[in-house]
């Protein structure tokens, strides 16, 4: 009786063990996946700046992919652009008393499906000095049991005179 009482302690122990690391190693995956191509890697200073979004659910439940549009650029995303010096390049400044003019696009993904979308970065971001920047989007993904931040890949655009 004594052998059997330490052995079914064992194995709760073990088994709360591996229920520990299983949590944590599923709250540590991404839920999402974002991959972020340039429609035209090089470009002529004052051309657009667009780019090719492909949002994949790589959860095991369903995702808000929503997404929102001011001028064409997407704005369910944030934007991090850096010269290749690493100079962040900054935003264009508000127009005092704009009015947002776009669409939204309201969706969920289930497990492994994906959505693309485009957007223009050059709405938000002047590239008026030839050279390389590196571009990186995040998003918040929201879900049942909170909010992750998920990030792009990095690519460069090439700029030029």
């Amino acid at each position: 009786m004594r052998t059997f009482v330490l052995r079914f302690a064992l194995v709760t122990c073990l088994a709360g063990v591996t229920g520990a690391l299983q949590q944590a190693s599923s709250a540590d995956q991404q839920v999402a996946l974002i991959d972020v191509t340039a429609i035209k890697p090089v470009v002529s200073i004052g051309s657009p700046v667009e780019l090719r979004i492909r949002l994949t659910n790589t959860s095991d439940h369903d995702i808000n992919a929503s997404a929102s549009y001011d001028r064409d650029l997407n704005i369910s995303y944030q934007y991090s652009v850096r010269t290749e010096e690493g100079s962040d390049l900054q935003p264009r400044a508000p127009t005092k008393g704009r009015a947002i003019n776009g669409t939204s696009k309201i969706r969920n993904l289930r497990p492994g499906e994906s959505a693309e979308d485009m957007t223009n970065i050059s709405n938000e971001y002047e590239f008026t000095s030839p050279g390389k920047y590196v571009v990186q989007l995040s998003r918040v993904i929201a879900w049942d049991t909170g909010n992750q931040t998920v990030k792009s890949n990095e690519i460069t655009i090439t700029v030029t005179p």
